[in-house]
């Protein structure tokens, strides 16, 4: 089903990653991570990620809250990716950042030139076809063959489920359906918009600092369900 020539997602660089941003508004003395809405944390976060932006060759656009906009043509309503730097207090190296980082990994293991994606942490000043977000939930996505990733969609069909389990059964990833997303579900400002919604969840299990090797198994297999999903939505 997926057959444009991306890349895997490298795990190495996504794990890299990942403690690279968590180091920021880390206390040293007392290991708690927090970045304040507004704080110099959060600024300092916003520049990290956008030189791993710049590296990737998508185009920067000028803003706080949208970071990258990669090749979008004005007639065309872009893939968003939406994800957030800002958090209080030891919520979890995931939290916010999972869909920053795994839509980065996108960036880099789709074929050049990029081409229809944003990602954002804030309000969205674009009018998407379909938003992804990723979180680490409050409950386990256990299924009788072990962890899975969650997925939710909204009503807009663009993906419905059983495309969504096509896809992810081609990547080698379990997908456990739950219910309805809404465009409420996630970070960016997208209410009243035509957009679909998509949520990929991961077990809350694993949120934890430091990430185990279970933590970062599913982080992996996030990324990769991302990664294929967009790739199916470009080919669109």
């Amino acid at each position: 089903m997926v057959t444009s020539p991306i890349k895997p997602i490298n795990p190495a660089r996504l794990h890299s990653d990942l403690a690279a941003i968590n180091a920021i508004g880390r206390d040293p003395a007392t290991a708690e991570l927090s970045r304040p809405s507004g704080s110099e944390a959060e600024s300092a976060a916003g520049e990290w990620l956008r030189r791993r932006i710049e590296a990737t060759g998508a185009d920067l656009v000028p803003g706080p809250d949208l970071l990258a906009v990669a090749a979008i043509d004005a007639p065309v309503r872009p893939l968003l990716i939406s994800g957030a730097l800002a958090m209080t207090t030891n919520l979890g190296p995931l939290d916010g950042v999972l869909a920053l980082m795994a839509g980065l990994e996108v960036l880099r293991c789709l074929p050049a030139p990029v081409a229809g994606i944003a990602l954002t942490a804030g309000r969205a000043e674009v009018n998407p076809s379909i938003v992804f977000d990723c979180a680490a939930t409050g409950g386990p996505m256990l299924t009788d063959s072990g962890r899975a990733i969650g997925v939710a969609l909204s009503d807009t069909v663009r993906f419905d489920m059983r495309e969504v389990l096509e896809i992810g059964e081609a990547c080698g990833i379990e997908v456990l359906p739950l219910p309805r997303a809404t465009n409420v579900d996630v970070r960016s400002d997208v209410r009243g918009s035509s957009a679909q919604v998509c949520t990929l969840s991961i077990d809350a299990a694993t949120n934890r600092w430091p990430l185990d090797d279970e933590g970062r198994a599913a982080v992996t297999a996030c990324a990769t369900l991302l990664l294929n999903l967009v790739d199916a939505a470009l080919a669109r």
